[in-house]
């Protein structure tokens, strides 16, 4: 991992990257840097106000840099879309250090939520395109979602022959925010454009100071060429308390379709069509029963207690059925007695029909024996305590879903290996409703939030306060541990090139640092000497030291190394005390080493980036 730069300013964006495709542009403290080199652009700044305004955003806040026991929920820097905006996943996590219990502090952030279409990035900064005519929009809203307060940027097709430190937003508007008991719409993610109108479609919620986390969410709406705080419409089909996730286009009029999970239930959900022209919702589906006993499930409807609490529910991507036209995904469900036994949800996509199936025969160890004690709450102030996640990936032709506990509140489950155990299944080739117990992963802390570190999905980021913990998959063993990030994370996520970025907490003056943590990069380099100690007698003793560099996956990578020796009773071979070697992705790299001498010497390593 390499530090690279720490944040020199407030109510900047600490890394933006521009979204088009056609951009090599990667913003840090908004100065401009080739995303390919690093080189600074010297000249460029972000410009995120529009043009009647001063070019760069610096004034929507004050006081803005990440502390690490901060307890002001205005502070943006702390977990937020203005600590990072890229156009990969990206998770954001802020550490309150303070008690325990009813504060909006205390929750799971939500950006990495809103998707189960693979093919759309859950993300603040979004870029969505015309299909019919090319035209495309921007969109970036930095709110920071334990508070009120907003603001959402638009681009409508910025020139492609300049830069965004070049260019101003068309629109930017949005809310300072209240600690009044009122409770405002305000958009969060937007998904497509209606292929029959000039509008766009999103996910919106009611919010409140102290009360942004019932979850209370909406469908929403905007204009594709003109979008701006008139054309905007926040209240439909407004639920509470039940968090929308987009699932995709309707493959019969090319209207979004959204899935509303209930937060208190682990049985209610509904799929809206959201007719976008006419500003309001179809149902496609609904079903508000507990299931009954089946298989290994004993169904109904579980208590909600300290086994496990109103813990809000996060879907899989959805993936192609073995054997059918249908898209499908796993929603977490957890039986009476509180074992896992998920939903799986089928779209034909012939006609857009959904049903809702379950995996109610699991083989082998039933979640329980795992993962217990998941601490939830049905509090508007911190309904997103706890998050059951499930993701499924494929790793050599296997298909696994592992599903996963996140807990916002500070160090609550730390003492309990039962809640920071995260299971997973392999997954029947022919049939997605049959899973396998495969293998359990304990956390060393409680897990704050999760991040995937790869397309794929076998590369796996947890949150906690301690650490930043890299978890890589092999078919064998299953996840398993291989770095560990000595660092307080408020957010990590990748740009298009897949380098890794994590903003963390600085170490002085409650700054930000930014670092790259690209699998490229070595995290970890090994030196060892072909004999732990060597006795000096007068003659020089020649001997070898082996020098191997690792990745954050634990993988050998060939990078050059730079070693440099660091006292005077040993050296090189020739007599040199610098040398330069290329590590080896198969083997240790040997290099010759004399001992000249009685006493220490050491060997340091450098890598350039």
């Amino acid at each position: 991992m390499a530090k690279i730069k720490r944040a020199s300013r407030g109510s900047a964006v600490t890394v933006f990257e521009d979204p088009r495709p056609s951009k090599n542009t990667i913003y840090l403290d908004h100065q401009a840097h080739d995303k390919t080199t690093l080189a600074t652009k010297f000249g460029g700044t972000l410009r995120l106000k529009p043009s009647s305004e001063s070019d760069d955003f610096n004034a929507y806040a004050s006081g803005s840099w990440i502390e690490l026991t901060d307890i002001n929920a205005h502070s943006l820097r702390a977990g937020a879309p203005i600590t990072m905006a890229l156009t990969k996943e990206t998770a954001y996590c802020w550490h309150y250090e303070g008690a325990n219990g009813s504060n909006q502090l205390n929750n799971v952030d939500y950006w990495n939520f809103f998707s189960i279409d693979p093919t759309i990035q859950s993300s603040p900064l979004r870029r969505i395109v015309d299909s019919n005519t090319n035209d495309e929009l921007l969109l970036y809203n930095n709110r920071p979602s334990h508070y009120n307060w907003y603001y959402q940027h638009s681009w409508f097709n910025p020139s492609s022959d300049r830069e965004l430190d070049d260019t101003n937003p068309t629109s930017v508007y949005g809310y300072v925010g209240s600690t009044n008991s009122t409770d405002h719409q305000e958009p969060c993610f937007w998904t497509v454009k209606d292929p029959n109108s000039d509008r766009v479609s999103g996910i919106a919620g009611y919010f409140r100071y102290g009360y942004s986390f019932r979850p209370w969410m909406s469908i929403a709406r905007n204009s594709f060429s003109s979008f701006n705080s008139s054309n905007d419409k926040y209240d439909i089909s407004a639920s509470n308390p039940y968090w929308y996730m987009y699932i995709g286009q309707s493959t019969q009029d090319g209207q979004p379709l959204y899935l509303a999970t209930h937060h208190d239930t682990d049985y209610t959900h509904y799929i809206r069509r959201h007719n976008i022209s006419t500003d309001n919702t179809t149902d496609m589906f609904s079903n508000t029963s507990a299931p009954g006993a089946s298989g290994t499930s004993y169904g109904g409807a579980r208590t909600m207690n300290a086994t496990i609490g109103q813990v809000q529910k996060i879907s899989s991507k959805h993936f192609d059925d073995p054997g059918a036209n249908d898209k499908c995904w796993y929603v977490p469900y957890f039986d009476t007695s509180y074992n896992y036994h998920p939903w799986v949800f089928r779209w034909d996509q012939s006609n857009d029909t959904f049903t809702r199936d379950q995996a109610t025969n699991i083989t082998g160890d039933l979640s329980s024996t795992h993962m217990l004690n998941l601490p939830g709450t049905n509090s508007d102030t911190y309904g997103f305590l706890g998050v059951v996640w499930n993701e499924t990936f494929v790793n050599g032709g296997n298909r696994y879903l592992t599903v996963m506990y996140l807990c916002g509140e500070h160090r609550r489950v730390d003492s309990d290996p039962l809640a920071r155990t995260f299971v997973t299944y392999s997954v029947d080739a022919a049939d997605p409703t049959a899973l396998t117990h495969h293998s359990t992963v304990t956390i060393p802390e409680t897990a704050k939030q999760a991040v995937f570190l790869n397309d794929t999905k076998t590369l796996l980021g947890v949150f906690g306060v301690d650490a930043f913990y890299i978890y890589n998959w092999d078919n064998t063993n299953g996840w398993t541990l291989t770095t560990t990030l000595a660092e307080k994370a408020f957010a990590v996520g990748r740009d298009s090139t897949d380098r890794i970025w994590m903003v963390a907490g600085g170490r002085d003056n409650g700054y930000a640092d930014i670092h790259v943590i690209t699998p490229t990069i070595p995290v970890r380099i090994t030196i060892t000497p072909a004999q732990s100690s060597y006795n000096h007698t007068g003659s020089n003793i020649n001997s070898t030291v082996d020098v191997s560099a690792y990745n954050i996956a634990g993988e050998r990578i060939a990078t050059d190394v730079e070693l440099s020796i660091d006292g005077s009773t040993m050296t090189f071979s020739g007599g040199a005390t610098t040398t330069t070697v290329t590590t080896s992705t198969s083997a240790e790299t040997s290099v010759n080493i004399v001992i000249t001498g009685a006493g220490l010497s050491d060997i340091v390593a450098n890598v350039s980036i």
